[in-house]
């Protein structure tokens, strides 16, 4: 009976160990990664090997994006003719800690930024 017992007390306490760890693990998850979508200029496109990759602002961060197949990365301007700079709106994923993730789509909304940080 007291082996049984004791086995049973093993079972539970393995069972909330295990129930711990899915629970942290989905907070750590939830806390890491963000998926969201974004109105701001691009700052800076880049190609490397034959990976493209955008850089955006975000909260004062810069956030290194590499493009999906729905992103047409040649078709992406950075500035319009006269020299302002063009916004996009990006649908993405990023890792909060490392500032890298995934642009899945990237479409002009029209707007033009006229000044900055910078210019001030």
């Amino acid at each position: 009976m007291r082996s049984e017992r004791r086995k049973h007390v093993w079972q539970t306490v393995l069972a909330l160990a295990l129930m711990l760890a899915v629970t942290l693990g989905t907070v750590w998850y939830c806390g890491t990664y963000v998926s969201g979508q974004l109105d701001c200029p691009i700052v800076l496109k880049e190609t490397v090997g034959t990976e493209n990759y955008l850089y955006v602002e975000d909260q004062g961060h810069l956030l290194r994006l590499r493009c999906g197949s729905g992103v047409d990365f040649d078709r992406i301007a950075l500035e319009n003719e006269h020299g302002n700079e063009l916004a996009y709106r990006m649908d993405c994923r990023w890792n909060r800690r490392t500032y890298e993730g995934t642009v899945s789509s990237c479409e002009a909304t029209g707007s033009i930024i006229l000044g900055g940080m910078m210019d001030t």
